[in-house]
């Protein structure tokens, strides 16, 4: 009978991974990067994301990671088909900001997160805004940071059909 071993990934395989997945990420920003190869790339890092989470680096990771995020959605056109990879790629890298526990190590980020996530309510499509939603209620609900221009945002969006894709 052959022994097996339940636990995780040993400390080397997790610095290992953690570096890999570093690369994984920085490559979001590089133009000489295909969408479809970053695509695969980060759904390897949203396959594993809890063994990256549960990670002794985790928080040196976060550090690194929501700025390139950020940067990614921000300079990246808003795409309006489903089947293209860079629109798969965007909606990928905002589940993978929606998962990320809202624990200290994210409170940090909160403010610049919040801000592009408000941003994109007006831009974004359909599918995109409401994990855009989906992550500013969580940020709320965890930390209530102060809102002040981003209320303005909600306001100004059309109300009725933010509660039509709410409900969807």
């Amino acid at each position: 009978m052959a022994f097996v071993s339940t636990q995780g990934p040993t400390v080397v395989d997790q610095t290992t991974l953690m570096k890999k997945y570093l690369q994984f990420v920085a490559a979001l920003t590089d133009v000489n990067t295909p969408d479809e190869t970053k695509l695969k790339m980060m759904q390897e890092v949203s396959e594993n994301f809890e063994n990256v989470t549960s990670s002794p680096q985790y928080s040196t990771f976060l550090e690194h990671i929501i700025p390139r995020f950020l940067t990614f959605l921000q300079d990246g056109e808003v795409q309006f088909l489903q089947e293209k990879p860079a629109q798969q790629l965007r909606k990928l890298v905002l589940e993978i900001i929606h998962r990320i526990p809202t624990n200290e190590h994210l409170r940090p980020h909160t403010k610049n997160v919040l801000s592009v996530m408000f941003r994109f309510l007006e831009t974004e499509n359909e599918e995109n805004v409401l994990i855009c939603l989906r992550i500013i209620i969580e940020l709320h609900k965890q930390f209530r940071p102060p809102i002040t221009q981003e209320v303005s945002c909600i306001l100004l969006c059309d109300v009725e059909e933010l509660l039509y894709m709410l409900s969807v």
